[in-house]
Parts: C-alpha cells; structure tokens; sequence
C-alpha cells in the first residue's frame, strides 16, 4: 500500500513541473494575445444635461432621470451637481443616499457627477471658492457611487492674462485636488469644452504635466472644433474615462452629424472600457419630443457603437 502510494506521488512530482510549464505557458500566451487586441467594453450612459431644461423648470425631477434610463436599457447616469438644490453647496447625505438607492433599485449607476468650476479666474479670492468646491465634491461623488467628478480647467482667458501662468497655477492646483482624489476613490475628469482648453495637444499637455492617474479626461465631442475633430477624438481617447458624446460635431466652422460609425472605428482601434454618455445640447419645450429624440439617439449608439 505504501509502495503504491510512493509511486503515486513520485509519478505526480515528477509530472507537475511539465503541468506547471503547460500553464505557465497557457497564460504566457493568453496575456500575450490580449495585448494584441484593444480593451473593449462599453456601458451606454446619459448625461442628465440632455434633460436640464425639464430639470431647471422642475418638470422633470432627478428620479425622472433615473426612470428614463431604466426605460430605455440605459446602464449609467453622469447627475450634474447643480441639479441638487443645494449646489454649490454640498448636499445632506441623507439626500444623496436616497439617490443613490433609487438609483440602484432601478438597476441604474451613478456613473459620476461634476461640478462648474474655473481655473482660470484672476481673482485671488475667487480662484480659492473654485477650489473647494471641486474638493467638496469629490466626497460627494463617492458617496454616491461614481467614479467620476467631471471638472473644468477654466474659461477663455482675457487677454490681460498670461495663459503660462495661468496654465502653471492649474497645475499646482490639479495635483493638490488629485491627492483628494485618490484619498476617496475618485478620478478626476476634466473636461475640453472649448475654453481654456480647445484642443487634445492642449489637454495633452496639462495632463502631462500634472502627471497623477486621478486625472484623466471627459471626452467631449462636441467641443472639438480647431483641429479635425476625429483625429482629436483619437488622440485623446486613451486619456479618458468617460464621455460626452453629443449629436454634432464640427468640421470646418459648420456643426454636422456626428459619425457613429467612425466613433466605433476609433473606440475598436485604440480600446476604450466604461460608460459611453451621451448628451443632447440646447433648450427646449416639449419634453415628451426630448424624450424621443434622447431614445432615439440612445438607440442609434446601442445599434451603431456598442453592438
């Protein structure tokens, strides 16, 4: 009994270094082919932008949104801090929590949130408000789940500013807000939006120089307008977390149709993973045509992007 059980293991030590290789090997080559192909996988989400009239006015509420997303297979939800009554003001958590519950009873994710910030303001004083409130946010945005507090560099500078400086200043500043970041969970995501930042060189360029992993970009890509659009969409797409895909871009001076299919293309060149928001533009009367036009525009990218 002994001898057969000796044999038994001497057969197995000897036969588990060649098992060991073979796995060894197996995951060699699988981590090898993974690397061959891009990381794809896409959430649809809404940014609840596309509803801010209905939402100002009060006709629409922020469950509304949530309500809207569970309609419609929508997975995620960027909630825009001012559509809490409190903003800028920090909201009670007890408010905050409620959201998120009913978020989640309705299979929903709070993707993140963002706050109207601006980095570029001369005044001293002013410049310190804009600050803490990105700071006071970034709580707010773990609490309810995100993983995103979408922010702003700043707005065109007047011409009596010296963008160098100014551009050193937000550095500083972002480094100091991305150590917050990091501390709660949170990834900054800042947002080219045609202002201080018009272009992915640009963007490129404070990110390098800020040079933290809690900060990333918003990919807007309707606030792409100096360079052509798609190439800018493609520079910047391994940079980001999260977007705004709207329903215009703009080539040449003239705001046309984005091209979904070419937003595919890209996203299955470079590989994008997470939520793909999108976001309808401008002010509006009739809820109920917003609501199609926001289904509408849902399906499109389900059927033309996401697959």
């Amino acid at each position: 009994m002994k001898r057969r059980y000796l044999l038994r293991t001497s057969a197995a030590m000897t036969l588990a270094p060649l098992w060991m290789r073979s796995f060894e090997n197996t995951n060699v080559k699988a981590e090898e082919h993974a690397n061959d192909e891009p990381n794809i996988r896409l959430k649809l989400g809404l940014n609840a932008f596309t509803f801010n009239t209905a939402l100002i006015d009060g006709e629409m509420t922020r469950n509304d949104v949530i309500d809207f997303c569970r309609d419609h297979q929508i997975d995620g939800v960027d909630m825009t801090g001012y559509y809490f009554q409190q903003y800028p003001e920090v909201p009670d958590d007890r408010l905050l929590f409620e959201f998120k519950r009913y978020a989640f009873e309705n299979g929903v994710t709070v993707s993140g949130t963002g706050v109207k910030n601006n980095f570029s303001v001369a005044d001293a004083e002013q410049f310190q408000h804009e600050v803490q409130l990105v700071k006071n946010w970034i709580p707010v945005t773990a609490k309810l789940g995100g993983d995103v507090l979408r922010i702003f560099s700043g707005r065109r500078l007047a011409k009596s500013q010296n963008r160098r400086a100014i551009f050193d200043r937000m550095v500083t500043t972002l480094q100091d807000c991305a150590k917050v970041a990091a501390d709660h969970g949170v990834i900054l995501g800042v947002q080219p939006h045609h202002d201080f930042l018009k272009t992915a060189e640009q963007t490129i360029e404070l990110l390098d120089a800020v040079d933290d992993p809690w900060l990333k970009v918003v990919l807007d890509t309707g606030s792409l307008r100096d360079e052509p659009v798609y190439d800018e969409i493609e520079k910047l797409l391994p940079h980001s977390v999260t977007w705004q895909l709207k329903k215009g871009t703009w080539i040449d001076g003239n705001l046309g149709p984005v091209d979904l299919p070419r937003i595919k293309a890209i996203i299955n060149k470079v590989g994008y993973s997470g939520f793909l928001p999108f976001e309808l533009t401008g002010s509006f009367d009739d809820l109920r045509q917003r609501r199609r036009q926001a289904a509408d525009f849902a399906t499109s990218i389900r059927d033309e992007v996401i697959g």
